[in-house]
């Protein structure tokens, strides 16, 4: 009887010492396998660590030249905008002297030359005596030319190629549209009165 207790007792013995040598060797290949896991996940971190610092670095390369592009853009619309107002102000100044001209006119043939091209006349009679008039076809409207009546700009407006100029009368505000027109003799845009109507 104590012969099959010993016994058993050593078989047991070696089953649990057979069992913890497989287990330790289980335990061994498990843990190797996590190193070499551990080891590669290491080696893709640092990859993608590399990597991002690249994308990082390609990034700030591309925020740099939007920046440089943008303040380009800016400075180029700056430039636009001053060479459009610097040519809208001396367009501006030029129509404003031809209807200085027009209102100095001491003539109805010199008040003339500052009204575009198409535009019929009437006087009193063949010698071109006054009363005389505009017929300004555009707007389908007549207007009577009198000497030293223009006084002072009182507002103005610009739409597109055309410059509104109104000024103060000894009466009623004269409104002056006016347009660009190719001169006959010249190859040079004038402002030129397309039409004058009165204003209230």
């Amino acid at each position: 009887m104590k012969k099959e207790i010993v016994l058993g007792l050593i078989v047991f013995l070696v089953a649990i010492t057979l069992f913890s040598v497989l287990r330790e060797s289980d335990v061994k290949s498990v843990a190797s396998n996590l190193e070499d896991e551990n080891e590669k996940l290491m080696k893709q971190i640092e990859q993608a660590e590399l990597e991002l610092t690249e994308k990082t670095n390609e990034l700030q390369v591309f925020s740099e030249e939007n920046q440089e592009l943008t303040d380009n853009l800016t400075a180029l619309n700056q430039e636009i905008t001053l060479l459009k107002t610097s040519t809208e102000y001396q367009d501006f100044r030029d129509a404003i002297h031809t209807v200085e001209s027009y209102k100095s006119a001491r003539t109805f043939n010199d008040a003339k030359e500052y009204i575009t091209r198409g535009v019929a006349y009437s006087s009193a009679d063949s010698k071109g005596n006054c009363p005389c008039g505009f017929l300004f076809s555009e707007t389908h409207s007549t207007f009577e030319w009198n000497p030293n009546v223009v006084q002072e700009l009182v507002q103005f407006r610009i739409e597109g190629d055309q410059i509104f100029l109104t000024y103060s009368t000894t009466e009623d505000n004269y409104q002056f549209e006016l347009i660009k027109e190719q001169e006959e003799t010249a190859q040079d845009l004038k402002w030129r009165i397309r039409s004058i109507t009165t204003q209230n």
